[in-house]
């Protein structure tokens, strides 16, 4: 083996040995409050205007997690939601 290929393999063995681990996040990793905005359209392409979504999540033990949200549109209408995993 030539001195090229040695370089090339402990490089590759340095990077391998300080690579990060596979990252996962659990259920509870993303708990909390979120908001943000947005605009509509219908399929036509008519402007429905701007909405905003806010989105609280919180644990509720045994890995189960409530979301409970809401879609301001612009009209003032809302819409409320949850949904629990």
């Amino acid at each position: 083996m030539n001195t090229k290929s040695l370089l090339t393999v402990g490089a590759l063995s340095l990077v391998g040995l300080f690579a990060p681990a596979r990252a996962h996040a659990g259920i509870t990793d993303t708990l909390g409050l979120w908001e943000g905005t947005g605009t509509a359209s219908e399929v036509s392409g008519k402007d429905l205007g701007a909405f905003t979504v806010t989105l609280t999540r919180k644990s509720l033990g045994n890995a189960k997690v409530r979301a409970d949200g809401k879609v301001t549109l612009a009209n003032g209408h809302e819409v409320v939601f949850w949904q629990e995993f």
